[in-house]
């Protein structure tokens, strides 16, 4: 039984990239492949050991289909092969090169959702992508999928975008707990050459009771974040340069002595990530990255957040906050829906002698 979710994704792969829909079919199928070598080094625990440096290569399969069953109303349905126990990553290890355990692969339901459009607004009913825009997956990991009702409407003659939502937040693939609250305002402006992109708002996450996966209690714990962004996308010799800031506060308070991480990091609730893109992974061009993130222990809950820079956590959980470090990245296009993407980090924690080095050279397919 093992077996069996490698063996349909198998089949659902070869149908796909064999029979490609053409671009308004009434039932399209969708997805994304993805080929990894991974590597970290030089990492140390928070009590300064040294962690046992890892290579592996690693595996992403995310199968869906699209039906448009009217004008104005789509149904959505994916699939994703990995670990049940965790919301944040897909990927499955096919080979640890020190001999580690690789890990389970379950064949699990990441989205499922009905989306129905209207002439200014659109609403989205099921377990979907996160609803509000943000520059970075650095507030959340997209991968992470709530289960619940959004709402996006088009205002400001069409330049800007009111965005609501309220979901069941995941714990784990199969599991949920406690619940996400939050508004936002997109605004997009031109510029002569310039795209002013702003967005502002709050986002309540509440807990609900001891979760069966989640880390440091944030089943339990109370978020109320505040997210200001901006990227401004223009050119530079005929490429596009891409740049902005992300300002992250959480506004609440940790005074519940039950709650000893809350406690013991309370004053860690802000969040500051710069980043800036030159060019593009269209075909046959080049991407060249950097990014800057410190991101205190609480300006996040860490269960949600991105799970690239750091191997910090369990095998199934990231602790993806409490860092400050850089990103580099450099990728090529290499074919209409194909690139090759290599992200090298280097990460400190804010508050212990944590650190690490990691690696990552994607080959991306997605169809």
């Amino acid at each position: 039984m093992k077996r069996l979710p490698w063996l349909v994704i198998g089949v659902l792969v070869g149908v796909a990239v064999w029979a490609e829909p053409e671009r308004d079919c009434t039932l399209c199928p969708f997805g994304d492949l993805r080929l990894r070598l991974e590597e970290d080094w030089a990492s140390h625990r928070s009590d300064g050991t040294l962690r046992k440096d890892r290579l592996r290569l690693r595996t992403r399969v995310r199968l869906g289909a699209r039906w448009e069953a009217s004008r104005r109303t789509r149904v959505e349905l994916r699939a994703r092969v990995g670990a049940a126990e965790a919301q944040q990553s897909p990927h499955v290890t096919l080979e640890d090169f020190q001999g580690n355990p690789r890990g389970a692969a379950d064949l699990v339901l990441d989205r499922w959702q009905i989306e129905v459009r209207g002439e200014h607004g659109r609403w989205s009913v099921g377990r979907q992508a996160f609803p509000f825009w943000r520059p970075t997956e650095m507030t959340w990991d997209d991968d992470v999928t709530p289960a619940g009702v959004s709402y996006r409407q088009i205002v400001a003659g069409g330049a800007g975008s009111l965005r609501l939502g309220y979901a069941a937040l995941p714990d784990g693939m199969r599991d949920f707990d406690g619940t996400l609250l939050g508004a936002q305002y997109v605004d997009t402006r031109k510029l002569g050459e310039l795209r002013f992109i702003s967005a502002g708002g709050l986002m309540a996450l509440r807990g609900d009771h001891p979760a069966k996966h989640l880390r440091h209690g944030d089943g339990e714990r109370d978020y109320t974040l505040f997210t200001a962004s901006l990227r401004i996308d223009a050119r530079l010799a005929g490429r596009a340069v891409t740049g902005g800031v992300e300002l992250i506060r959480n506004l609440e308070r940790y005074d519940d002595p039950a709650d000893s991480f809350g406690m013991a990091f309370g004053d860690q609730r802000s969040g500051l990530v710069l980043f800036i893109d030159y060019g593009s992974l269209v075909k046959g061009a080049w991407l060249f990255g950097w990014r800057y993130a410190h991101i205190e222990a609480l300006a996040v809950n860490a269960s949600f957040a991105q799970d690239d820079w750091v191997r910090w956590g369990s095998a199934t959980q990231v602790d993806a906050s409490d860092l400050e470090g850089h990103e580099l990245r450099v990728g090529r296009g290499t074919g209409r829906r194909s690139n090759l993407l290599l992200r090298v980090f280097t990460v400190d924690s804010v508050t212990s002698g944590q650190d690490g080095n990691r690696a990552r050279l994607d080959l991306n397919y997605r169809f």
